[in-house]
């Protein structure tokens, strides 16, 4: 049981922080996208 736990601890090092760099850039970028004016086009209807 102890190896069986220690092998899903050792995954989750992995994986967490694969997860949180990823959840962040897709986070900001959403918000810098968010940010930006709209395009020329659309502000001249």
């Amino acid at each position: 049981m102890l190896a069986c736990l220690t092998h899903w601890y050792t995954s989750l090092l992995y994986v967490v922080p694969v997860v949180t760099v990823g959840g962040w850039g897709w986070w900001s970028a959403r918000r810098v996208n968010r940010r930006q004016s709209p395009p020329v086009e659309s502000r001249q209807a």
